[in-house]
């Protein structure tokens, strides 16, 4: 063997995380929060819907600015925008 000191070094490394500050928990707290309310606020307090008293007449002698001829309502199934 060879007559030379042998010297063993352990080395640790540790990462450290900035952890985030309480303001920064806190906003990420009021924001899952407010998520939830959304979330929940239409099955928790549902709105009431109510028609109106007064009746309204509807005349289909014209569409669009357009007569109608024969009753016919005009129809537009191309399914993309015109």
């Amino acid at each position: 063997m060879n007559p030379e000191q042998l010297v063993l070094i352990r080395s640790m490394t540790v990462e450290t995380r900035a952890a985030p500050d309480r303001l920064t928990r806190c906003f990420v707290i009021l924001i899952a929060v407010a998520l939830v309310w959304q979330a929940l606020r239409p099955q928790a307090f549902p709105t009431s819907a109510e028609a109106g008293r007064e009746t309204v007449t509807v005349n289909l002698e014209r569409i669009g600015g357009r007569y109608l001829t024969n009753g016919i309502i005009p129809v537009d199934c191309r399914g993309g925008r015109p």
